[in-house]
């Protein structure tokens, strides 16, 4: 009989499912406080990412499950996020602009810079 583990994920799993296992990471090392939650059982997998203001906020989440019989195949996917590289631009001018008048405004606008530039690439 299978022996069902413990997951470091936060799903609320059916009576009778097996073999769950899971786990929590960051996809970005900059942004450390944006996990993605990823969990398997013998009837489905789930995974919970969240959804974001300006690529760095946490603003709500997307849960998806797919029953197990339901996938036929498996892909990944490399994305460049022009949106993210936009703002990381602009951000990064206005933070440069305001060095001079206020360093800390200046500072601050420069890490949400480098943060948005650091997640222009997902994969």
């Amino acid at each position: 009989m299978a022996e069902t583990q413990q997951t470091m994920t936060e799903f609320t799993y059916a009576t009778g499912e097996t073999g769950i296992v899971g786990d929590r990471f960051s996809p970005s090392v900059v942004l450390f406080w944006l996990r993605t939650s990823v969990a398997a059982s013998s009837m489905r997998v789930i995974y919970k990412s969240p959804n974001t203001l300006l690529g760095v906020i946490p603003l709500g989440s997307s849960t998806q499950t797919i029953p197990l019989r339901n996938i036929a195949s498996v892909d990944t996917n490399t994305k460049f996020n022009p949106g993210l590289f936009v703002w990381g631009v602009v951000f990064f001018v206005a933070g440069l602009a305001c060095l001079s008048d206020s360093a800390a405004v200046g500072i601050l606008l420069i890490l949400l810079a480098a943060a948005n530039l650091a997640n222009t690439m997902s994969a």
